[in-house]
């Protein structure tokens, strides 16, 4: 993109990557129709109003949905505007968007098993927690970027792969334990796909109309810049911090507490902290004097 952005052809850059994507999609398409699926077990069809309504009769998946819907109609107010806001405000090349993205795809996927085997030991529920509320502090990080100091922007990346990747393997997860009805399997998805669906949809016309009523907005503060997008930034991490307490709500048979899995998680990184701190010590020939 950068190179024919700077030969007059940046148009040509954009159909180029979108046929790309395309291609790609069509590959993904034809490679997850080979994949095996045993045959669905025939249930005699409920009700609609059962269909549409009967998950929602469970207080925790109730309380769940409740959650999802307020935290995706507020939390993603930012969403539309990170990209333009690096590209715009941040100067940041299409080079560097790439390699911002490739970081948290990276360590995402990394951090997979680790998340996993969390979930395996302590449970959904305190994971999906610790993440939502980590979630919550990234927004905050784009309010101090500039484009002289893009530390901010390369953390948030990192934090993407670990942070989101936690957030969204312990949703999902908490989503299946408390979907356990067989004959509202289909009806659990649904709700949760239309709720987070329709929630961001919303809150992208929402905050697309506040970003344009203030976009003359300009403030100027310690010698940082901040742009109408940062009122978006601002609102959607006070959003996220803001909607926990209704994730803290929704319980899940056989789960650790938030408390202790933060405290178990934090003694196994320092554990792993002082390993690596020995081994790089005999690598360079120094002996620990602990």
């Amino acid at each position: 993109m950068d190179y024919l952005k700077a030969r007059g052809y940046e148009t040509t850059g954009y159909l180029l990557a979108f046929t790309l994507a395309v291609l790609f999609g069509m590959v993904s398409t034809l490679l997850l129709r080979r994949q095996p699926e045993p045959e669905p077990k025939l249930l005699p069809a409920p009700a609609f109003r059962e269909i549409l309504f009967g998950p929602l009769q469970e207080p925790q998946f109730r309380r769940l949905t409740i959650f999802l819907a307020i935290w995706f109609l507020t939390g993603t107010l930012a969403s539309p505007f990170y990209l333009v806001h690096l590209l715009k405000n941040l100067r940041f090349s299409f080079t560097e968007v790439a390699i911002y993205s490739m970081i948290g795809g990276v360590i995402g996927v990394l951090f997979q098993l680790f998340w996993g085997r969390a979930i395996d030991r302590f449970g959904s529920r305190p994971v999906t927690v610790l993440n939502f509320a980590l979630v919550g502090i990234m927004p905050f990080l784009w309010l101090f970027a500039t484009p002289r100091f893009r530390l901010p922007i390369w953390i948030d990346g990192v934090l993407n792969g670990v942070v989101w990747t936690g957030a969204s393997l312990g949703l999902w997860n908490l989503l299946l334990d408390l979907a356990d009805n067989p004959a509202r399997k289909e009806s659990y998805f649904a709700i949760y796909s239309v709720v987070t669906g329709l929630g961001a949809f919303i809150a992208s016309l929402v905050a697309g109309t506040v970003a344009q009523l203030i976009s003359s907005f300009h403030l100027k503060i310690l010698g940082i810049d901040f742009y109408n997008y940062d009122v978006m930034f601002l609102a959607a991490g006070i959003a996220r911090f803001a909607c926990l307490p209704l994730l803290l709500k929704v319980r899940e048979p056989g789960s650790k507490p938030v408390r202790h899995t933060i405290r178990e998680l934090t003694n196994l990184a320092l554990w792993r902290l002082n390993a690596g701190k020995d081994v790089l010590l005999q690598a360079l020939g120094i002996r620990n004097q602990d």
